[in-house]
């Protein structure tokens, strides 16, 4: 499995941009933290009993899958991540980083750099 970490520079004519998927799809098989709960899916509404859409609560740990842990998940006082402005999670100058790494492996800074001088 790898790990892909996405900063590309975009260009103005958006005909040519390229996006990178940087993240599992939510199953029930996904990656995830620890002892995380199980993933929660309950349908809202569904067609075949009449409703007008499709819709589901889904209910899962901040730990599944690709994330990101704001301060206040390690200080009492720290921000989190609703405290940022959407525009901070927008890249000024991204890199594509590709390190292979084992199911549950921890991605170390070493790994990173060794990367990063490729």
């Amino acid at each position: 499995m790898g790990l892909f970490l996405a900063n590309a520079r975009l260009p103005r004519d958006s005909s040519t941009m390229q996006f990178h998927y940087l993240s599992y799809p939510i199953t029930e098989s996904m990656p995830v933290y620890g002892g995380c709960v199980e993933l929660e899916l309950t349908p809202i509404n569904v067609i075949d009993k009449g409703d007008s859409c499709n819709t589901w609560r889904f209910c899962l740990e901040n730990h599944w899958g690709t994330h990101v842990d704001g301060p206040n998940h390690f200080f009492t006082n720290g921000q989190k991540i609703i405290d940022y402005p959407a525009d901070f999670w927008r890249f000024k100058k991204p890199e594509i980083v590709q390190i292979e790494a084992k199911p549950g492996q921890i991605i170390t800074l070493d790994m990173l750099s060794l990367s990063l001088q490729g």
